[in-house]
């Protein structure tokens, strides 16, 4: 069961092209750089693998769910062991949407549908505003911010 009270969400505009933010979502060697752990495997096929820290030991794990290149991704969402203590329970979704505007793209960034897993949806309030700052520099072509 899906709790919509739980629900991050975002709006970024980024000074860049479609393929570039779509390459800097996408791309595990690209989002190796400013995500807080390496993205090993990004297939980009519905119903394709993606995993987040080691083949040896996933953190984070999902599946490709929708995909529109350049336009739209979806994927699930399980924390398999990135904080201590912190495992999901049920998976939940995040996506992605691009849209070209005149000065560069409109990212509309939601990851939601947590049921009743509280402490992923605490855990993920806490990475993402600092990984999708990152991401946005990333795309832009500018320094890196820290994470906090």
């Amino acid at each position: 069961m899906s709790n919509e009270a739980l629900r991050y969400e975002e709006n970024l505009h980024i000074e860049a092209s479609a393929d570039s933010v779509w390459q800097a979502i996408t791309s595990p060697a690209i989002v190796s750089q400013y995500f807080i752990v390496p993205l090993v495997q990004m297939d980009l096929t519905m119903g394709g693998d993606i995993i987040y820290g080691t083949r040896e030991k996933p953190l984070i794990s999902g599946t490709v769910l929708a995909l529109e290149s350049n336009t739209r991704l979806v994927h699930s969402f399980l924390f398999t062991a990135i904080h201590p203590g912190v495992q999901s329970e049920e998976l939940s979704r995040v996506t992605y949407y691009l849209q070209e505007i005149d000065e560069g793209v409109a990212l509309h960034f939601v990851h939601d549908h947590f049921g009743d897993d509280r402490t992923t949806y605490d855990a993920i309030t806490d990475g993402w505003p600092a990984i999708l700052s990152r991401l946005k520099a990333q795309a832009e072509g500018r320094e890196l911010p820290a994470f906090d």
